[in-house]
């Protein structure tokens, strides 16, 4: 298939599709979703390396699985198919209307999940090269770039770490949560440094 083509056939970010947010490190990128699944309509779902793992299996097992005669991206969709109907599940019992995770670029590129959930938005949190990272944070973003408009923001970490509030409502404002208050983001870091500050109490 030529490429423009290509790109006419992939699907565009949904206002209820899930959110991915992507890093090279888990410290910024689970942090910024920590935050944002604060928000009314987002669920943070539970840290689990099933995914990975998911995948990491059905490219093991393509040898056995090809005697069914289906084709490799039948497997792909079905392991997104499943991850996503999971948790959807979960966000609906929290009463939310879409989930957010978080995935280490380390383990799963920008490509793999753009694949594996199609209506997807992705935050990519730019942190320092370190080592090989560098390599892997350029891959990413060139594929970022080639997603359909809506589909990819990137993040630098220093937005995190300088100015949290207008980070977070930027990131809202890209994932088009429309019905979300001026406020929203402020009520999401006034619960952050309540933690902290419990946290800090705690401590001996």
């Amino acid at each position: 298939m030529a490429p423009d083509a290509e790109a006419q056939t992939r699907f565009r970010a949904t206002p209820d599709g899930p959110v991915i947010v992507i890093g090279t490190t888990d410290g910024a990128g689970d942090g910024l979703v920590d935050l944002l699944g604060r928000q009314s309509r987002l669920c943070r779902v539970p840290r689990s390396r099933l995914l990975a793992d998911l995948v990491i299996t059905i490219a093991r097992n393509q040898p056995a699985l090809a005697l069914y005669g289906l084709p490799s991206e039948y497997w792909r969709n079905a392991v997104g198919a499943f991850f996503d109907g999971v948790q959807r599940e979960f966000a609906m019992r929290s009463q939310k209307a879409r989930w957010v995770t978080y995935a280490s670029t380390s383990t799963l590129s920008v490509e793999e999940l753009g694949q594996l959930f199609p209506t997807a938005q992705f935050v990519h949190v730019i942190t320092p090269p370190r080592g090989g990272a560098g390599r892997i944070v350029a891959a990413n973003r060139r594929a970022g770039a080639g997603l359909p408009p809506g589909t990819y923001l990137e993040v630098a970490e220093a937005e995190m770490l300088t100015d949290p509030e207008l980070c977070v409502r930027r990131v809202l404002r890209f994932l088009r949560e429309d019905d979300v208050s001026a406020t929203d983001a402020e009520v999401i870091l006034e619960a952050e440094v309540t933690v902290d500050l419990e946290e800090a109490t705690l401590r001996p």
